[in-house]
C-alpha cells in the first residue's frame, strides 16, 4: 500500500486501503466488522500526506514509510478500540512491542522483500 502512495492518486490509495481492510476484516476472527477498512483508510490518508518528504527513488524510502504506516495504523487501531470498546491498550509494553518492534520488523520485511531484490536486479519499485 505504501508503494501505491507514489503511483496512484489519493482516492485510488484510499480505495486500495479500504479493499485491503475489507479483505482483512473478512479473514479476521474479531467481531469488529468495519474497523480494518477505517484503520487502513485513515493510515493511508496520513501516509499519503507524508510521501512528499521523501524521494521516491531512494533505497530508504519504502522502509521508512512502511515504518511510519505501521506506527500510524497501530495508533489508529488502538484509538478506535479505545473509543468503541473502552479497551485501553496504551502501556509501555504496548509501545515497546506494537509500536517499535513490530514496526521495525515490518520495515525490515519491506526492505528484504521489495527494496533488496529490486536493488539486486537493478529495477525500480516505483
Amino acid at each position: 500500500m505504501v508503494v501505491a502512495c507514489y503511483k496512484k492518486t489519493l482516492l485510488q490509495c484510499l480505495c486500495l486501503g479500504t479493499f485491503c481492510g475489507i479483505l482483512l476484516d473478512l479473514l479476521s476472527p474479531n467481531a469488529h466488522l468495519g474497523i480494518y477498512p477505517l484503520v487502513y483508510g485513515l493510515s493511508l490518508f496520513f501516509t499519503y500526506q507524508q510521501r512528499h518528504h521523501f524521494f521516491s527513488d531512494s533505497v530508504s524510502t519504502l522502509p521508512i514509510l512502511t515504518f511510519y504506516f505501521s506506527i500510524v495504523s497501530t495508533c489508529v487501531m488502538a484509538l478506535l478500540l479505545y473509543l468503541v470498546e473502552g479497551q485501553n491498550l496504551f502501556s509501555w509494553h504496548w509501545i515497546m512491542n506494537d509500536l517499535i518492534i513490530l514496526s521495525m520488523n515490518t520495515a525490515g520485511f519491506a526492505f528484504c522483500c521489495f527494496v533488496l531484490p529490486s536493488f539486486l536486479l537493478k529495477k525500480s519499485i516505483y
